[in-house]
């Protein structure tokens, strides 16, 4: 069986269909589908909570997002203690299953600037919409906080979420990011 991804006028998935049989007549191509009973997930969008820690620990391993000299747990609940609201998440739910948390952004304001990091989506759940929303999310509550513009940064070679952040109206800014580590960086 070959299953294909109903879209709604938006674009999303809207449901799944089985094709069920291709008929050729005279050239032209007749195609059944039998629509499935189980729609798709919900997505909805919230703040972070602390039961979230370690459903997002994972998420961010599976996006790639983690380095081996960073503590995830701890970046977490530092930005909890601070800003809790400027940490967001995606959260699927429905078709009797349990909800899971796709995708984060953390936004926060140093005064200057706005700046996103963790922005991640689920590999199984991109491409639909959900880094974006996050990032409309993330840029709204910026926009409350005074930020006049938002900086980001993207690891060399990354060229599709450079391509993604395009889409979205970020430019490159020309500038070279530099760091400098305060802490020495632990043995890996």
């Amino acid at each position: 069986m070959t299953f294909y991804a109903n879209r709604d006028r938006y674009g999303r998935r809207s449901c799944f269909t089985e094709l069920i049989g291709i008929r050729r007549l005279g050239g032209q191509t007749d195609e059944r589908y039998v629509v499935s009973v189980q729609p798709s997930p919900t997505i909805t969008y919230r703040g972070f909570i602390p039961s979230d820690t370690d459903d997002l620990v994972a998420l961010w391993e599976a996006c790639g997002l983690t380095r081996t000299w960073i503590n995830s747990h701890d970046e977490i609940a530092i930005k909890a203690a601070e800003d809790p609201e400027g940490l967001m998440v995606a959260v699927a739910s429905g078709n009797d299953q349990p909800a899971q948390i796709v995708g984060s952004i953390m936004a926060g304001y140093d005064g200057h600037r706005g700046w996103i990091n963790y922005l991640g989506v689920h590999p199984n759940w991109q491409r639909q919409g959900i880094a974006r929303e996050l990032m409309r999310h993330a840029e709204a509550y910026l926009r409350t906080r005074g930020a006049p513009k938002i900086n980001l940064q993207v690891r060399r070679g990354n060229d599709a979420v450079l391509a993604f952040y395009d889409q979205i109206g970020y430019v490159d800014d020309d500038v070279i990011g530099l760091g400098k580590r305060l802490e020495p960086e632990p043995d890996a």
